[in-house]
């Protein structure tokens, strides 16, 4: 039990070091959104001042920080949206779609 305790305590580290998420060791158990799942893939492929300046909104239901991350991972063909004009970024994202 000690070990694996140890591995998560290096694995969370290792992943907070890259930046690649930040919400903090205390949310680990809690579910990813669209939105989030949208900017780590940008942080993974390592193009997030990128997508910091993206301008273009093509979902009418995206708005806030997350925008750049999104139309950019759709772009890329990371990501795409739940229908033509919407993406659902609240939504938590499903197994199906982390698969996808």
């Amino acid at each position: 039990m000690l070990i694996s305790s140890v591995a998560y305590s290096a694995d969370y580290s290792r992943v907070q070091s890259l930046g690649i998420i930040g919400q903090g060791e205390g949310n680990w158990n809690q579910k990813i959104t669209r939105e989030e799942m949208a900017a780590i893939a940008i942080r993974l492929v390592g193009i997030e001042s990128e997508a910091r300046g993206y301008k273009d909104n093509i979902y009418k239901d995206v708005k806030g920080w997350a925008t750049g991350y999104i139309n950019m991972a759709n772009n890329l063909g990371i990501m795409k949206g739940t229908s033509k004009d919407t993406f659902n970024p609240k939504s938590n994202i499903t197994y199906m779609e982390l698969l996808t």
